[in-house]
């Protein structure tokens, strides 16, 4: 691939995640931790909480799989709807993003996808650091 599109896709990419995937994890995290108040943050934790190391494992594990899947799909409707993305650079270059790639929802989540390289939840969502049980 031409070595501009490649940066251009990879500074698209490192926001992308850092923008819907790690903010996604991050608002995960402070629900299922209590952080996050509210009524409908507040019954989520008390259920999540209320269950035991295995089931609270399952649910970070459903979780992540939601997050991803929920990412995969946008993409894949921008490709198969030929939508553009309108991406301005660091360099104030506009560039549409969905025509430089071969397949955008090839680019989050492979071994060296988007998720793996830009994501400070690559690894999943953490137990809550306060809980041994967890």
């Amino acid at each position: 691939m031409d070595p501009f599109k490649q940066s251009v896709l990879e500074e698209f990419g490192r926001l992308f995640i850092e923008s819907m995937h790690d903010r996604s994890c991050w608002y995960l995290e402070h629900v299922f931790s209590g952080a996050i108040r509210g009524p409908r943050p507040a019954e989520l934790a008390d259920q999540y909480l209320s269950l035991d190391e295995h089931g609270r494992h399952v649910v970070r594990l459903f979780a992540m799989e939601g997050v991803h899947s929920a990412m995969a799909e946008l993409l894949k409707f921008f490709d198969e709807n030929e939508i553009g993305i309108a991406f301005k650079t660091n360099s104030g270059q506009v560039v549409n993003i969905q025509a430089i790639s071969d397949g955008l929802v090839g680019e989050i989540c492979t071994e060296r996808g988007w998720i793996a390289r830009f994501s400070k939840y690559k690894d999943g969502l953490k137990p809550r650091p306060d809980s041994a049980a967890d």
